[in-house]
């Protein structure tokens, strides 16, 4: 206080340069507090730079780390198509849908080749099941992770036999009142049915391939046989075949079909042949019976399809043939292989010959005897 009342009461001379001093001590000072400032100001920003580096390094080091998210979602999977409650099919059809592909188990009675399933709608085919009911088949989804889905439970479904139904009622194309017993003998192979006529009366000596037949009625009982074919559940005549040394009671008639193979057994035809004919000839000869029908040493005749024609291949007679014999009471055929049945045959063997001889003892009347011929 003392400085400041020294000033006042200076001169006007001295207060002047007194000004004057305070001013440059002023200035000066400023200037100093402006460059302390401008060295703060230089040192922060160094080291802000350097924090903004470490930043910048820190935000490097974010910017490569990897994140892994593990996929523990299972497969979901569903019935689309139920197998229908009571079918014939034992191959029965099955549509489930997945959200995802994977292999595929199965379960309980059921299983299928197919082992993969699609995302989408899958249709499985299950191998061959038996009659019965079926209610513990089961399906699961693996997908590529190793996720297993929930167990699907397939509806439960029966497989029965089916139901049997009349297909068709067929009469001799050349039927008529006298007695000519078409049915007295039958035999099919898939899709071709042979029917016998023991006491069909006509007169032809031929194969007549199509839809007729003899409408003659001159000689008794010397059948016929006639050949269906069948398309879709349609049936019709293929041929009619009448033996070509037809003669009265012969009754051709007993069939067995294999195949494009025709056997016809003629128990009551009377020839003495002993041997096979191969080809479309047969004996006429009529020594071994007489006529009646009670007699005759009996043949068979072999026919073979190609397309839709039928031929005779053979004409087998016993190699002990004799009267009475009956050969070809009884025929049976399994792809080349013919097996004859000779009711009346006689003799006393007890034995088995393999080869193409046959005893000619007589001494067992009625004994039988089956004869196996192949080409």
């Amino acid at each position: 206080m003392k400085i400041l009342s020294q000033i006042l009461n200076s001169p006007a001379s001295q207060l002047n340069s007194i000004k004057k001093t305070i001013y440059v001590i002023s200035i000066s000072f400023i200037s100093l507090s402006i460059i302390s400032c401008s060295d703060e100001k230089e040192e922060f920003t160094a080291s802000d730079n350097s924090t903004s580096t470490t930043d910048d390094t820190t935000s490097t080091t974010d910017d490569t780390t990897t994140t892994t998210t593990l996929d523990t979602t299972a497969p979901i999977i569903a019935e689309v198509t139920a197998i229908s409650t009571s079918t014939t099919d034992t191959t029965p059809n099955y549509t489930f849908s997945a959200d995802e592909a994977g292999s595929i188990t199965y379960g309980g009675s059921c299983s299928s080749s197919t082992t993969s399933a699609t995302s989408g709608n899958n249709t499985i085919t299950f191998t061959t099941l038996s009659l019965g009911t079926y209610s513990d088949c089961t399906i699961k989804v693996t997908d590529s992770i190793g996720n297993v889905s929930s167990t699907l439970t397939v509806s439960t479904f029966v497989i029965r036999a089916p139901f049997w139904k009349q297909e068709s009622y067929i009469k001799a194309s050349n039927n008529d009142s006298g007695g000519d017993q078409f049915g007295n003998s039958v035999s099919i192979s898939v899709d071709t049915l042979a029917v016998g006529a023991p006491r069909e009366r006509s007169n032809q000596t031929s194969i007549t391939n199509g839809t007729t037949s003899s409408s003659n009625n001159s000689v008794i009982y010397t059948g016929a046989v006639y050949v269906y074919k069948r398309s879709g559940t349609s049936w019709v005549q293929e041929a009619y075949i009448k033996a070509v040394n037809s003669d009265a009671y012969d009754e051709f008639s007993k069939v067995s079909i294999s195949g494009d193979t025709l056997v016809v057994g003629v128990p009551f035809e009377d020839s003495n042949q002993t041997t096979i004919t191969n080809g479309d000839s047969a004996s006429s000869d009529n020594s071994n019976g007489s006529l009646s029908a009670s007699s005759g040493s009996g043949a068979v005749y072999v026919y073979k399809r190609t397309g839709t024609t039928w031929v005779q291949e053979a004409y087998i007679k016993a190699v002990n043939n004799d009267a009475s014999d009956g050969f070809g009471w009884s025929v049976s055929s399994s792809g080349d292989t013919v097996v004859v049945g000779s009711a009346g045959e006689a003799s006393n063997l007890k034995t088995i010959t393999n080869g193409d001889n046959a005893s000619s003892d007589n001494s067992y009347n009625y004994g039988g005897a089956v004869y196996v011929y192949t080409p």
